[in-house]
């Protein structure tokens, strides 16, 4: 039944608190109830897949092996929990960016549903019956344009998110991804 079934993910604010850019893995850390979240959707057979805008990178903050280390952290801590993504997207892109490959891309930075559209293919996932979760307009556009349902969540930027949506609206809003976790495990038993 869940087998084609993901959760997209955002990272930085839905997993993990923002401190702006995060640019050393002793930076990373995630939120106490993200864990509890994870793991109550990867037992439940979800496939689990980050989608995270990583413009630090096109803007010179912070390099790709830093990243590689910062994942490899949060994949370790995960592993501890017997918890395992399916699979991590970033997008480097920046749009004045001084390196030409990270002026590539401009589809994969959230609202574009770039990411998703790749690990749905990658993955033979069903959109329509997966989930965007993030806790910016630009997590909720990226999952509306990829045919999923979306959830704010009020960690991270979400309350700021929910004051100020112009053109992207949840199909739900929760306080925080373990909140979010509850309601997708209730509504697809």
């Amino acid at each position: 039944m869940l087998e084609n079934t993901a959760v997209f993910l955002d990272r930085d604010g839905t997993l993990n608190p923002d401190s702006s850019y995060i640019n050393k893995p002793e930076d990373f850390e995630f939120y106490p109830f993200a864990i509890s979240a994870l793991k109550k959707l990867y037992d439940a057979g979800f496939k689990l897949i980050i989608i995270s805008n990583q413009s630090g990178i096109g803007r010179g903050y912070i390099q790709e092996p830093d990243l590689m280390a910062i994942t490899d952290k949060m994949k370790k801590i995960l592993a501890d929990y017997n918890i395992y993504l399916t699979d991590v997207f970033y997008s480097y892109y920046y749009e004045n960016a001084l390196n030409p490959k990270y002026l590539e891309g401009a589809e994969d930075r959230k609202p574009q549903p770039g990411m998703i559209l790749k690990a749905a293919k990658k993955y033979n996932i069903d959109l329509s019956k997966s989930i965007m979760i993030g806790d910016k307009e630009s997590d909720i556009g990226a999952g509306i344009n990829a045919g999923c349902k979306t959830i704010l969540v009020k960690t991270g930027d979400g309350l700021n998110s929910l004051n100020t949506l112009k053109k992207y609206y949840p199909d739900y809003i929760f306080e925080n991804i373990d909140k979010a976790a509850d309601f997708i495990l209730t509504n697809n038993s």
